[in-house]
């Protein structure tokens, strides 16, 4: 007896989404000292669960540039969501440091403070908020002219 062809299959009309409809995608910009732990503390979430539905994706980023992690929402409520980790990646601080000029540096921290200038003496943030790095040489550039 001859074999039965199998069944193709297609993909049910109502079945092919737009992503932008089924989902959300989060970015989050977690403060220094922030970890993988408390990430998938369901609690962690509570301030914004509520906005959060299954399947949501959450971009985690350390505010200095040494963490960035992909993460999958499995369920939620009001005051929590559960998330598992999809993407994990770290950096050490010298990963992300940026080159000195005379007893300073320039640093990337992260999308709030941005670009900073940093006295490596003692660390002191010495300008914040520059757009960019070129952006923060040129006023460490202008301030060395001044002092």
């Amino acid at each position: 007896m001859p074999e039965k062809p199998k069944e193709q299959r297609m993909l049910p009309a109502g079945r092919f989404h737009l992503a932008e409809s089924q989902r959300n995608n989060w970015v989050i910009d977690a403060e220094q000292g922030t970890t993988i732990d408390d990430f998938l503390n369901p609690s962690y979430w509570s301030n914004f669960s509520a906005k959060m539905r299954p399947f949501d994706l959450i971009e985690a980023r350390l505010e200095d540039g040494t963490y960035w992690g992909l993460f999958l929402v499995l369920t939620c409520d009001r005051a929590w969501a559960r998330v598992k980790l999809i993407i994990d990646v770290k950096a050490t601080t010298a990963d992300v440091a940026q080159s000195q000029a005379e007893g300073y540096r320039v640093d990337w921290l992260g999308p709030i403070k941005k670009a900073c200038v940093v006295r490596v003496k003692d660390g002191a943030v010495m300008r914040e908020g520059e757009p960019s790095k070129a952006a923060a040489y040129e006023w460490l550039k202008n301030f060395e002219i001044t002092a």
